[in-house]
């Protein structure tokens, strides 16, 4: 029995089971959690994720509380933080928790569901709160403000705020990037100045109270200090520099607007009106003084610092009634303000109130001045209202009468010759009851007896069309003999007509006026722009830049004007910026190739009257230093010198140059290792002996000769240089002394002559010329001469060249002669460069013929024992010279010389040159044999004419033939003793004793020649006795006559000597 109702009790107990439904401990959950960071402000600490099972769910059965329960989370939107156990129910959160970007609050149903079949199910509600963590410091930006303030500044002025409606002098920010509570602000304000307020909502900061600063001790410069705090932390101090202006707000006040004084008559000066003014302000607005607004001038004195008042005069009642004085009165800042002072007089005992305005009258009357002329006028006052008709007289005189109802005094007659300088007369006045009398006194000045008189001078003007109203076009001046009033002068215009012509007059002061006129023209002439000059200089450095400023042109103008280039003498080597004149580098500048540009600005207006100017402008090119030091040749390197060369010796000239002018082409040379001790070198690269050679055992020396220029920076160089030691150097000419003609056109750079040695063991031979061998120069390594100038033939006809050789401590020297041809002579014609070896050229006995070129050169007489070689120019030119004899016993040898050869060094060259001077000894005796056939020729030709006349000629292509050095070309003169000849075209004269000239009709190039043989030299004097014993001009000459030789001879030697004319010589 009991064992059936167990069963029955378990079975109805299973039976509600199942039927009950499961519920919740709560039908909701509520929990706050704090969000997940590890960054907090000072004094929170951080905070982790919540703990698993910071909250937990339970659902039970009521009649059997151990029925298994499962757990799950309703549905949810987003991202879900947390994760339900669906056996405890406990929650757990499965990411971070981030207050400002996540959900503040998540709302959701569980459910649970029993374990029985069929399970029966339950919810409840859960709210998840998220707590933000005060994680960052407020800041407010910018760090400090500064303020200044007048101190009028109106009460309630916001001067800073986070607001921005406030209308606040200044806008801060404060900021917390909490997003929640935690960055919800507040402000304090550090500071107690009760003039000042903040609210704790905005931290706005006011003007609470006056700012007025006008008092001993006031503070004008404040700092407020202002922090925004969150529930945690403040920010850093937020400074506010505040300064306080003194204004000027208080107007200066006087202790009274209005001041009245009654002193009696009589009352003496000194009395003091304390009228005393004072100002508030304090600096600026301080008063600044009191000044007379409105005064009598000398009836009171100012204490400009009080304003107080002090008489100056005696008071007097009949003078004034009272004065009234208006007292001005400033500060600094400008504000002023007005007092007024009456002060009023009792009248004295026995008051008469009519009175003249003055105590006494002066009047300058001129002697000149004529019968009723107004002198001047007097006038009296009456200070009873209903008196209005006063009375005027005049004592009685023969001279002035006065007006007796104005006062005004009139001549009656001229003062001209009274006898004293002052006539004094009592005027009286009268209103019938009362009268008042005066003194007037009549001062007498010089009479006006001259007048005004215009000073010579220009009465014609030019005037500028833009010249503005005002500007003084003209001064006009006059001069007066009369001195004082009757001197002063004073001009107008009387009078104009067109176009400008004006009636200028000047007019004295005197009595009577007396003037003078005179007319002045004007001419208007047109403005055009103004440079400061008309020759305008730039410089520039010839390293500048492109685009580089040189000079900005200024040119002066009313108008804005354009500016531009023309005439340039170097085009587009310059620009010009066309609004500002300003000149800029536009290529690149070389001062040694273009020193200096020019070129003209010019400036055309762009607005106004059309005009334009222009000048001169120059840039001048400053030389820089660009270029170091140079030796030629470069390859230089090796001399020889001998071992007994004599101290000072020289071993070497360098030859060297720099292509930069004044300092930064001055080289300065120096040796390395001090010259070894033995050598030195001086300021024009000659390197010298120092030391003896005997001292030492090398037969070699290196050195390195250093170069530098003087400029800045300046530029170096160097150069290696052995110098070779040997036992004896020889060293002589092998072509000079010699002589040769130069055609005056030959051309500038043409080498024409070259200088040979025979140097024997010396070496690095060095060739230098003379100080007086312009305008010749000489190449230091090939001794070629060449011309660096034009010859003139009429300025130097001749020139004697020094050429010295050296080597090895031996120096040499030779003299070149170099005459000048006239270009009417010789026909210049295309030089053609000599073959540099002599098998190239055929040589002749006293003639050089090169290629295209036939030269006859005079070789002058030797002392020595060996005569110097005869040389001819490579050039397109016939030459007719003599020859004279040579006193040594060797014949002279004769070369070519090319502008490059270069002389003989060694025996095979020596053997070379005898060779060629047989040859050419042989070749001009062969020449010479020809020229004497030809001569005897033309003897015999000219002693089978009759007719023998003397006469003298000039070429028609030349009147002044100089022919020098016995040469003679096609524009020679032409001679013909013969004037039958019926083919001969020249002209003769008539035969008598006078000297006559007659022009040839051509230039024919011919000479007749009479007899070659030397005999006795006939004179003038000599034909003339044979005219007188009998030898007419008709006369047959016999054959062999030997006047012609004398001629010829004579001729020749005129012709050598430059003569113009032939002479009158012999029949």
């Amino acid at each position: 029995m009991r064992l059936l109702l167990f069963l029955l009790l378990h079975l109805s107990h299973a039976i509600v089971s199942w039927a009950q439904p499961p519920t919740f401990t709560s039908p909701s959950y509520s929990v706050q959690v704090q969000e997940t960071t590890a960054m907090t402000v000072v004094g929170v600490a951080q905070s982790p994720r919540p703990p698993d099972g910071f909250l937990t769910v339970r659902c039970i059965n009521g009649f059997n509380s151990s029925v298994g329960m499962t757990y799950t989370i309703g549905q949810v939107n987003g991202s879900f933080p947390f994760v339900l156990d669906s056996t405890t129910g406990s929650f757990s959160v499965t990411q971070d928790l981030v207050y400002a970007t996540q959900p503040h609050s998540y709302n959701f149903s569980v459910w649970c569901y029993d374990n029985l079949s069929p399970n029966l199910s339950s919810n409840a509600s859960v709210t998840i709160s998220v707590i933000e963590v005060d994680k960052y410091k407020p800041v407010i930006t910018p760090s400090y403000l500064f303020l200044t303030l007048n101190e009028t500044t109106p009460v309630g002025t916001v001067l800073a705020s986070t607001r921005r409606d406030v209308g606040a002098l200044s806008v801060y920010n404060a900021t917390d990037m909490d997003v929640g509570p935690q960055g919800a602000l507040y402000y304090n304000l550090y500071y107690s100045d009760p003039r000042f307020s903040a609210d704790g909502t905005f931290g706005t900061l006011t003007v609470q109270q006056s700012l007025s600063v006008d008092y001993i001790g006031a503070t004008t410069f404040i700092n407020i200090i202002i922090t925004a705090c969150d529930p945690h932390v403040c920010s850093s101090d937020f400074n506010i520099y505040i300064t306080i202006l003194r204004q000027n707000d208080y107007y200066p006040m006087f202790s009274q607007k209005v001041y009245s004084v009654t002193y009696n008559n009589g009352t003496p000066p000194g009395q003091v009106i304390p009228s005393i003014c004072t100002d508030q302000d304090i600096g600026v607005g301080a008063l600044q003084g009191v000044v007379f607004l409105n005064t009598t001038p000398g009836v009171f004195s100012l204490n400009p610092s009080t304003g107080a008042l002090t008489t100056s005069i005696r008071m007097d009642y009949r003078r004034a009634r009272g004065y009234t004085v208006v007292l001005l009165c400033r500060d600094t800042g400008g504000l002023t303000i007005t007092s007024t002072v009456y002060v009023t007089i009792t009248p004295p005992p026995n008051y008469n109130p009519l009175a003249f305005s003055s105590d006494s009258y002066v009047f300058n009357v001129s002697r000149t001045t004529p019968p009723l002329y107004i002198i001047g006028q007097i006038m009296a006052t009456n200070e009873i209202i209903w008196i209005t008709t006063l009375t005027y007289s005049l004592q009685s005189n023969p001279y002035f009468i006065i007006d007796s109802l104005n006062g005004t005094i009139q001549t009656i007659s001229s003062v001209f010759d009274y006898p004293y300088p002052e006539i004094i007369l009592n005027a009286t006045v009268t209103d019938g009851l009362f009268n008042d009398t005066v003194a007037v006194h009549m001062v007498l000045t010089p009479g006006n007896l001259n007048s005004p008189v215009f000073t010579p001078g220009n009465r014609s003007f030019d005037i500028n069309e833009l010249s503005p109203i005002g500007t003084s076009v003209a001064t006009f001046q006059c001069t007066d003999a009369d001195n004082g009033a009757n001197g002063q002068i004073s001009y107008s215009i009387t009078g104009a007509s067109y176009p400008y012509q004006l009636t200028i007059q000047c007019s004295d002061h005197g009595v009577p006026i007396k003037s003078n006129v005179t007319l002045a023209y004007f001419n208007v002439y047109q403005a055009l722009p103004n440079f400061t000059s008309g020759i305008i200089d730039g410089y520039v450095n010839e390293n500048a830049n492109i685009n580089d400023t040189v000079i900005t042109i200024n040119v002066s103008d009313q108008f804005p004007l354009k500016y531009s280039f023309i005439d340039e003498s170097v085009p587009n080597a310059f620009t010009i910026d066309a609004n500002t004149g300003v000149v800029r580098v536009a290529a690149h500048l070389d001062h040694d190739t273009v020193p200096l540009y020019t070129m003209t600005v010019v400036a055309i207006r762009s607005a106004g009257p059309a005009r334009n100017s222009s000048a001169l402008l120059t840039i001048y090119v400053r030389d820089v230093n660009s270029h170091a030091p140079q030796c030629s040749p470069s390859t230089l390197n090796t001399t020889v010198i001998p071992r007994d060369l004599p101290l000072n010796g020289l071993v070497l000239q360098m030859n060297c140059s720099d292509r930069d002018r004044s300092l930064n082409g001055q080289i300065v040379y120096s040796l390395s290792d001090g010259g070894l001790g033995v050598l030195g070198i001086n300021t024009s690269g000659a390197i010298y002996l120092v030391g003896s050679l005997n001292a030492i055992n090398l037969t070699d020396l290196a050195i390195t000769v250093l170069l530098s220029d003087k400029g800045s920076p300046p530029q170096h160089n160097s150069y290696a240089v052995t110098v070779h030691i040997v036992e004896e150097c020889t060293l002589s000419f092998v072509n000079l002394p010699t002589s040769l003609i130069l055609n005056e056109s030959t051309s500038v750079g043409s080498e024409f002559f070259t200088a040979m040695v025979v140097n024997g063991s010396c070496a690095g031979v060095q060739y230098s010329i003379g100080p007086n061998a312009h305008p010749f120069q000489i190449s230091n390594i090939s001794g070629a001469v060449s011309l660096i100038q034009t010859l003139n033939y009429n300025n130097q006809g001749r020139y004697n060249i020094t050429i010295m050789a050296a080597a090895g401590g031996k120096t040499v020297i030779g003299v070149l002669t170099v005459s000048v041809a006239p270009s009417s002579i010789l026909h210049p014609t295309t030089t053609v460069a000599p073959s540099n070896t002599p098998s190239e050229q055929s040589t002749y006995s006293g003639i050089s013929v090169a290629t295209n070129t036939l030269s006859l050169v005079s070789v002058a007489s030797q002392s020595s024992t060996q005569s110097a070689p005869v040389q001819s120019t490579a050039t397109n030119t016939l030459s007719l010279v003599s020859a004279a004899s040579q006193s040594s016993t060797q014949s002279t040898p004769v070369q070519s010389i090319s502008p490059k050869s270069s002389a003989a060094t060694n025996s095979t060259s020596q053997m070379t040159t005898i060779i060629i001077v047989v040859t050419v000894m042989v070749i001009s005796l062969l020449f010479i044999a020809i020229l004497i056939l030809l001569v005897c020729l033309s003897l015999f030709y000219c002693h089978m004419k009759r007719t023998w006349k003397k006469y003298t000629f000039k070429s028609r292509d030349n009147p002044k033939p100089e022919l020098q050095k016995g040469l003679m070309t096609r524009e020679s003169i032409h001679l013909d003793f013969n004037p039958e000849d019926p083919e001969a075209d020249y002209l003769y004269g008539p035969y008598d004793n006078s000297y006559e000239e007659t022009e040839l009709k051509s230039p024919t190039t011919s000479i007749c020649i009479a007899d070659i043989e030397p005999t006795v030299m006939v004179s003038t004097s000599e034909v003339s006795e044979r005219e007188e014993k009998g030898h007419p001009e008709e006369e047959q000459h016999p054959r062999g006559d030997p006047v012609m030789g004398p001629i010829l001879k004579t001729l020749v030697a005129e012709w050598k000597q430059g003569d113009a004319m032939l002479s009158k010589q012999g029949p």
